[in-house]
C-alpha cells in the first residue's frame, strides 16, 4: 500500500524512531470522494501537489537509507537530473503538447508528478533565480523547449530570471541573529539621517532566526524617533548571512542597497551620499566608504595591526579612491557598508 501527503510523513517519522507500521484488513472504513474530485483536471493537480511535497519527505527517506547501509544521494542537482532523465523517456511530442487535456492518458499524472519533484526541489534553493540557475546547469538545451511548455502556467518567461522593478530611492537592509543589545545605538544613528525630503529611503530588519528580543528592541528605538521612512521587519529562518540578504534583496523596494551589520553607526548624511553618488554614476556597482573601528574599551597596541580582520580600517587611498588590493583578502567589499 503506497500513501501520500501528510499521512506518508508520519509514517515515515515513526518508522525512522523504529516503530513498525502496521496494516489489518478488519479496520474498514469507507472514503466518501466528491463528483468535482473525480475530474482529470483534479488528477493532475493532486499528482503536482505530490510532486510538490515530495522533497519535503527527503530527509525521511535519507535517514532511513543510512539506517540500512545504503547509499544515499543528498545533491539537489542529481535529484534534478533523475527526473529530467524520466521526462526524457516520455515522447517530446507529448511534453510540447503536455497542456492539451489528454484524458486518461498514464503518461501525464507521471509527468504532473516530475515536474511538481522539480518544482519542489528549486523551491529548496536561496531564491527563484538560484533555483533556475541550478536547473540550467543541469538540463539539456532540449529539456528546457518541453519545461517552458510544462512551466508556462505558472512563469511565461521561464526559463528567464526574474527580475524586480525597484523604485528609485534607497533601501537599508540590516540582518541580524540575537542583536537585541547592539541594535538600539545602530537604529538611533539610522534614525537620525539628514536627506532630502523628497528622497524615498526605508529600513528594513531580516530577523535570521532570533531568540531574544530584536524585533522589539528595533520597534522601541524606531518609535522614539519622527522619521518618515518605513520601517520593515521580515524572518528568515535560513540561517546563515547569505540566506538573509537574499531576503533583504527580495524585500527591498528601492533601487539602491545599503548593507548595514548590526553594528554599524551610519553617519547622519550617509543615505543622501549614498543615492548621490549612486544616481549620478550608472557605472557604478559598489559602493563603501571609510569606517573608522569604535571600541568599547581602550584598543590593544596591535590592535591597529589587525584591525581589518574586524572590517575596519583604511580601505581606499584618500587622494585617488581606488580600493586597496591588500584590504580585499578575508574581507571583501561590501555593498554600501561603511567600510
Amino acid at each position: 500500500m503506497f500513501i501520500f501527503g501528510g499521512d506518508t510523513e508520519i509514517c515515515y517519522a515513526l518508522r525512522n524512531e523504529g516503530w513498525k507500521i502496521w496494516y489489518d484488513s478488519r479496520l474498514k472504513f469507507k472514503h466518501y470522494i466528491s463528483g468535482k474530485r473525480l475530474d482529470w483536471k483534479y488528477l493532475r493537480k493532486l499528482f503536482r501537489g505530490f510532486g510538490q511535497a515530495s522533497p519535503g519527505l527527503d530527509h525521511y527517506l535519507i535517514r532511513s537509507k543510512l539506517d540500512s547501509g545504503s547509499v544515499v544521494s543528498k545533491s539537489v542537482r542529481k535529484e534534478l537530473y533523475s527526473i529530467l532523465d524520466t521526462l526524457r523517456k516520455t515522447r517530446i511530442k507529448k511534453l510540447l503538447t503536455y497542456n492539451r487535456e489528454r484524458t486518461g492518458d498514464t503518461d501525464i499524472p507521471m509527468i504532473e508528478y516530475c515536474i511538481g519533484r522539480a518544482e519542489g526541489l528549486l523551491k529548496t534553493r536561496k531564491s527563484y533565480n538560484s533555483g533556475i540557475k541550478l536547473l540550467k546547469k543541469t538540463a539539456r538545451k532540449k529539456d528546457l523547449k518541453y519545461l517552458k511548455s510544462v512551466f508556462r502556467n505558472r512563469d511565461h518567461n521561464f526559463p528567464r530570471y526574474k527580475t524586480i522593478k525597484k523604485l528609485n530611492g534607497v533601501s537599508i537592509v540590516i540582518c541580524t541573529y540575537n542583536g537585541g543589545e547592539r541594535l538600539p545605538d545602530t537604529i538611533r544613528h539610522i534614525a537620525k539621517q539628514k536627506t532630502d525630503p523628497r528622497l524615498l529611503w526605508e529600513l528594513i530588519l531580516v530577523d535570521n532566526a532570533s531568540t531574544d528580543n530584536t524585533k522589539q528592541a528595533t520597534i522601541d528605538e524606531w518609535k522614539k524617533h519622527k522619521i518618515k521612512a518605513n520601517l520593515r521587519i521580515v524572518d528568515e529562518f535560513t540561517q546563515g548571512l547569505s540566506a538573509a540578504r537574499h531576503k533583504g534583496f527580495d524585500t527591498a523596494k528601492y533601487d539602491y542597497i545599503v548593507l548595514c551589520d548590526d553594528d554599524n553607526w551610519l553617519d547622519e548624511n550617509f543615505v543622501q551620499t549614498t543615492y548621490e553618488i549612486m544616481s549620478s554614476n550608472d557605472k557604478i556597482g559598489i559602493l563603501g566608504g571609510p569606517n573608522e573601528a569604535l571600541c568599547e574599551l581602550e584598543s590593544p597596541e596591535w590592535f591597529k595591526w589587525f584591525q581589518q580582520g574586524y572590517a575596519a580600517g583604511k580601505q581606499a587611498d584618500l587622494v585617488t579612491g581606488k580600493v586597496l588590493k591588500e584590504t580585499l583578502p578575508g574581507r571583501g567589499v561590501r555593498l554600501g557598508e561603511p567600510e
